[in-house]
């Protein structure tokens, strides 16, 4: 008896060891650009602007980055590990998402001038003058994210068609994703 209790005040100790040096480690971070979101993880709350018509855009980081999306392949993200997406109504010089389609797919919006983050072309970014503040763009694509997304990872907008278009994720070769996320049952 002696020894079962022994032993579980040692379990116990080495699992109350293990777990603050899990958090420790986490805490330290250490992770890469270039890895893919994490499911589950908490994104950093971005800025936002208040439009003229009175819906919410995105202010980001200025930061654009890649993942290996499920579904989608290699795609762009922004900061916090949000699939991008292009609105097909849109062009190089402008775009056509107002009002209620800035709620629903809040524009990329920066203050100076868009970073690229690995497997990014900084060539390839640029931005358009919008009312609600400096939009970005890749190889002439407008940048949005999803309010359907709701983690970072998800890819719930590819295919969308809404608001005069089809919403799609911008791959990194500049192109647009000809995937389908995978379906939930």
């Amino acid at each position: 008896m002696l020894a079962v209790a022994k032993w579980r005040r040692w379990a116990v100790g080495s699992l109350a060891a293990i777990m603050v040096a899990a958090v420790f480690i986490s805490a330290c971070g250490g992770g890469s650009s270039s890895s893919p979101p994490t499911q589950g993880a908490t994104p950093t709350p971005p800025t936002t602007a208040t439009t003229q018509s009175g819906a919410t855009a995105v202010v980001s980081s200025n930061l654009i980055k890649s993942a290996l999306v499920d579904g989608l392949g290699i795609v762009l993200i922004d900061a916090d590990g949000f699939t991008l997406y292009h609105l097909s109504s849109d062009s190089a010089n402008g775009s056509g998402c107002t009002g209620d389609c800035l709620t629903a797919w809040p524009p990329v919006l920066i203050k100076g001038s868009p970073q690229a983050g690995d497997g990014v072309k900084t060539n390839f970014l640029g931005t358009i003058s919008r009312p609600e503040g400096t939009q970005v763009t890749y190889n002439d694509f407008t940048l949005y994210r999803f309010s359907g997304d709701k983690t970072p990872g998800d890819a719930k907008g590819q295919r969308v068609l809404s608001f005069g278009g089809k919403w799609t994720a911008i791959t990194t070769a500049g192109v647009l994703s000809q995937s389908a996320p995978p379906t939930t049952p």
